[in-house]
C-alpha cells in the first residue's frame, strides 16, 4: 500500500484561566477643572501592557484608562482620564519557553459616585482571561492508493477525525473521508 503524508502544525491547549482583577481609583480633578455638577459617563478600559512568563507564574502588568465625562458648574461639558497601574499573578505549571500566550481583558462592573465639587470614585472590575497553547506537529494522512480504500460523504459539522484535520477543512460543505478497508 502506498501512502503520502503531510506534516501540519497546530496549538494545543496547556492552560487557560479567568481572573477578576479589582480596579479602584480616588480621582481629585486639577484645579484649572470646573466643580462637578454632574457627571454625565464614567468607563474604564482596561489594556495589556506587558506578559512575563517566569517559572510557574504569568504576570500580566496592565492599565485601565479611566474616563469620566461630567458637567462643569459652568455648565460645560468636561473629559478627564487618568490611567491606574495593576498587576495580575496566575499560577500555571508546564509551561515551556515556546508555548504562546495570549492574554485578553474585558471591563467588567463599574460604580462611581461624585464624593465632593473635585473628587470622584471609581470602583470597577476587569475580567483577565489566560490561554496558553503549545506548537505541535502531527502527521496527516494525504493519500492512498484507490484499491486500499472506501469513499464515504459527511454533511456533519464535526465527525469522528482528530480536531487537527477539522481546522484544515471548511465544514460548512460536504466533506469527501476516505477511510481504509481492512485487507
Amino acid at each position: 500500500m502506498q501512502t503520502q503524508n503531510k506534516t501540519i502544525k497546530t496549538k494545543a491547549a496547556v492552560f487557560s484561566d479567568i481572573k477578576e482583577q479589582s480596579v479602584e481609583a480616588d480621582l481629585i480633578l486639577p484645579d484649572y477643572y470646573p466643580d462637578i455638577s454632574k457627571i454625565l459617563k464614567c468607563s474604564v478600559n482596561p489594556s495589556t501592557e506587558a506578559v512575563t512568563v517566569s517559572g510557574d507564574r504569568i504576570s500580566v502588568a496592565r492599565a485601565a484608562l479611566i474616563k469620566l465625562v461630567f458637567c462643569g458648574d459652568d455648565k460645560s461639558i468636561n473629559v478627564y482620564e487618568t490611567q491606574v497601574k495593576y498587576t495580575k499573578v496566575l499560577q500555571c505549571s508546564d509551561i515551556e519557553a515556546t508555548d504562546i500566550v495570549d492574554v485578553m481583558q474585558t471591563a467588567g462592573s463599574l460604580n462611581y459616585k461624585a464624593l465632593g465639587p473635585k473628587r470622584v470614585e471609581v470602583r470597577a472590575v476587569a475580567v483577565v482571561k489566560v490561554n496558553v497553547h503549545r506548537l505541535c506537529e502531527k502527521t496527516v494522512l494525504t493519500d492512498v492508493n484507490e484499491k486500499c480504500i472506501q469513499k464515504h460523504i459527511c454533511e456533519k459539522k464535526c465527525f469522528g477525525l482528530s480536531s487537527f484535520l477539522c481546522g484544515e477543512l471548511n465544514i460548512n460543505e460536504n466533506v469527501i473521508v476516505w477511510f481504509l478497508k481492512a485487507l
